[in-house]
């Protein structure tokens, strides 16, 4: 098995040490075995569906604020995989809130690991995003492979007043 991680929004020392996290769990397991951080109340939430998609309802997180995103896709690599990375990149990533239907975000790259380019974009999709709305991230890629898994983090930030959040 393989993964692919997609960081969207904001970075701060949560987001750094959560990725940071997820990628010695993968160095630390093995073939066929991986081990994700679960929840870890209230800098992250972690919530997962099959497949390449994960429907969820933003939560309340009492004095924090959602900062970013983290997209971790398990699937079944083959030796073609590793051969060709490019190929197992994502296409597009759609990030639909179901609370306002008439408001999808799609982004499209050779390489969507990177959003350097839609950064203002990916910040203010993050910023729209409020306890209680139904969201579904759906993730397509240009070759089919067998996704076993897909893990969304929201990473919270602690407010301080108005409108003001400080990264830890």
């Amino acid at each position: 098995m393989s993964s692919i991680t997609i960081h969207v929004g904001g970075s701060n020392k949560v987001i750094d040490t959560l990725l940071k996290s997820i990628s010695q769990g993968w160095n630390g397991k093995g073939f066929g075995d991986y081990s994700l951080p679960g929840d870890n109340y209230p800098a992250w939430l972690k919530f997962k569906g099959e497949g390449l998609s994960v429907l969820f309802k933003v939560p309340q997180v009492s004095g924090r604020s959602l900062k970013g995103i983290i997209l971790c896709i398990v699937y079944l690599s083959s030796p073609q995989d590793k051969n060709n990375m490019a190929s197992i990149y994502p296409i597009s990533v759609l990030i639909k809130d179901y609370t306002k239907p008439n408001i999808e975000f799609y982004k499209r790259d050779q390489e969507a690991t990177t959003c350097n380019d839609d950064d203002e974009k990916w910040h203010k999709m993050v910023g729209d995003l409020v306890p209680g709305n139904q969201v579904e991230v759906k993730v397509d890629f240009a070759c089919q492979f067998s996704a076993k898994e897909t893990v969304i983090y929201l990473v919270y930030g602690e407010d301080v007043g108005k409108g003001k959040c400080i990264d830890y």
